[in-house]
């Protein structure tokens, strides 16, 4: 009677245990909730790329080879990586403006350039040439008018460039050089020398051409020179619309920043200044710093690295071109060629034909 009365208190106290147990648990799920009763509803997705899930259902009436699809045939389509149509191609519209040096203003000055739709050049004759009895404005005007022809036919920058040069060979003197091209969405340049260009893409610089200087203020130079096409810069990278190329000899370059560029060609561009004018106000502020003694130019401070003392801008000759990309295809550049500051049908006497001589380097300087 005692072992069995010991065994029911030992069943009572478990029994006991165990309904506070079940207690406890009751409290501590009582957060659940019950799902609703379509949650028990099986879904079935289908596997085709980007698909909506169907429903499922026993009926016939829709094959399961019919299911909701996106229109978008792949998720890269969908997420706007997919095969897209090609833009349509770029064309440049281009506005240049010129302003010799003060004392070679009467022979126009020794730079030249050239448009011819998509194509430009740009010239900068070396002015040191003046010391032997030889113009420096008659090779980069040569030049710039062989480039202009050569660019209908082929207006790879760097086979208009070599070709101008070919045609130049008997003509004394040299220059500086650059050609750009835009094909479909792809610019295209060759730059020799310390002229060039820089572009500008919503407001931001985003290239710019590096000098080309066997030392301070002496360039690289095609003509009667050891410099050849082959040692030009060669340039490639994609355009987009509303991009704006700025290219200038370095009577811009020695006077005015690159910030200083960008930021006028910019704000002309919001402000719907015509190209021509745009680009003479850039020109007309180079020749004022030009002229001012006391201005700190980016020449100056090419000038100091070496040790030299120089002051203020430097008169030159200033020459700019300002180009804006478009996709207006409903005016596209014409095919039609205009060499604008280039020789037009020159006859060159006995005394300017012959062979080319080369100089000594520090005869090659820049005045």
């Amino acid at each position: 009677m005692g072992r069995n009365h010991y065994f029911a208190r030992v069943a009572a106290t478990s029994r006991s245990n165990g309904s506070r147990a079940l207690a406890r648990m009751s409290v501590n799920a009582s957060w659940l909730k019950p799902l609703p009763a379509e949650a028990n509803t099986p879904k079935f997705y289908s596997a085709r790329p980007f698909a909506r899930p169907r429903p499922f259902s026993t009926s016939k009436s829709v094959p399961p080879s019919k299911s909701f699809t996106s229109k978008y045939r792949t998720y890269a389509e969908a997420l706007g990586r997919g095969p897209r149509s090609t833009p349509p191609p770029l064309h440049l519209d281009t506005g240049a403006a010129m302003i010799p040096h003060p004392a070679k203003a009467a022979k126009g000055g020794e730079d030249a350039y050239f448009v011819a739709g998509n194509t430009l050049g740009i010239a900068d004759g070396v002015g040191g040439w003046e010391a032997h009895g030889i113009d420096s404005g008659l090779y980069s005007r040569s030049l710039m008018k062989y480039a202009s022809e050569a660019s209908e036919k082929d207006p790879n920058p760097l086979n208009v460039l070599k070709s101008a040069h070919t045609m130049c060979s008997t003509i004394p003197g040299s220059s500086t050089a650059c050609v750009i091209t835009l094909s479909g969405n792809s610019l295209e340049a060759v730059n020799l020398g310390d002229s060039g260009f820089l572009v500008i893409r919503h407001g931001q610089l985003i290239y710019k051409t590096r000098e080309q200087q066997h030392y301070f203020n002496c360039p690289f130079q095609i003509g009667s020179s050891r410099d050849t096409p082959d040692d030009a810069d060669v340039i490639k990278f994609d355009l987009q619309p509303g991009d704006v190329l700025v290219v200038a000899t370095d009577g811009v370059f020695d006077n005015l920043s690159s910030k200083t560029i960008v930021r006028m060609a910019w704000e002309g561009v919001e402000r719907s200044t015509p190209l021509t004018d745009l680009a003479q106000s850039i020109a007309a502020e180079a020749q004022r710093v030009a002229q001012d003694p006391n201005i700190e130019t980016p020449f100056a401070e090419g000038a100091r690295k070496v040790g030299q003392t120089w002051q203020g801008g430097k008169l030159d000759d200033i020459t700019v071109l300002v180009s804006r990309v478009s996709a207006d295809v409903s005016q596209p550049a014409g095919p039609s060629s205009s060499a604008d500051v280039c020789m037009a049908d020159v006859e060159l006497n006995a005394d300017s034909r012959g062979t080319s001589q080369s100089l000594p380097p520090k005869l090659r300087e820049r005045n």
